[in-house]
């Protein structure tokens, strides 16, 4: 399961990941708590933005094998991590039942990316509360693990090494975001180079990193 702020965060931070694990069968749920609806270079573009972030975030379910996208329709640099919203995500993992979690890093530059790492890390402890039985059946979620967008991690507690054709499809899902290539001037750049760093520190060609959180335990699997 991976949340995500707006509909291509979970492309630039876990895209080849998620690809590589979708390949192997496993079923990805995405979380997107906004309609990206600031998120347009043109003045032109402003009404058209949340139905093009709508389409654009289909295109990405496709390409990266994400099964279910849940869109939760917040206001763009206005998620809080309020007492609704927080009972909604500890519904979602109670429904979706996640083995592992993805989302943001709590040390990240954008508003809506700290609320949602604050929001999901307090609702994964929670889901696993046997407390609010109408809420769903409590569930034990073993690891949340942050991406990093574009706040580096100084030092990674995971690099996946990422295959050619993992990263090819999540250059492609990137492609696919039209609305955003302008906006995120030289992304694929930003994407490519730093998978190399990434995998460079473990002697892959290409990597992804991940912090693992340390809000509660994670449990390890024998």
């Amino acid at each position: 399961m991976v949340f995500g702020a707006h509909g291509d965060d979970e492309i630039i931070g876990s895209g080849a990941t998620l690809y590589g694990f979708s390949k192997k069968g496993v079923e990805i749920t995405a979380v997107t708590f906004t309609n990206r609806e600031t998120a347009y270079a043109r003045i032109e573009d402003k009404d058209k933005a949340v139905l093009r972030a709508k389409e654009e975030m289909a295109t990405a379910n496709v390409i990266l094998g994400i099964k279910k996208r849940v869109i939760l329709g917040l206001p763009n640099q206005g998620v809080v991590n309020d007492r609704e919203t927080f009972q909604t995500c500890t519904k979602l993992i109670r429904e979706y039942r996640p083995e592992m979690i993805f989302t943001h890093a709590h040390a990240d530059q954008h508003r809506d990316h700290r609320a949602v790492s604050e929001l999901v890390d307090e609702a994964r402890s929670k889901a696993e509360e046997n407390l609010s039985p109408d809420w769903g059946t409590p569930h034990r979620t073993y690891a949340v693990l942050y991406f990093e967008i574009f706040d580096l991690f100084a030092k990674p507690h995971i690099i996946v090494p990422v295959e050619d054709s993992w990263l090819e499809k999540k250059l492609e899902a990137m492609r696919s975001q039209t609305s955003q290539l302008e906006v995120l001037k030289g992304i694929e750049y930003h994407i490519r180079g730093l998978a190399m760093v990434r995998g460079t520190a473990i002697g892959s060609k290409y990597g992804e990193a991940f912090q693992i959180s340390d809000f509660h335990p994670s449990r390890a699997q024998m």
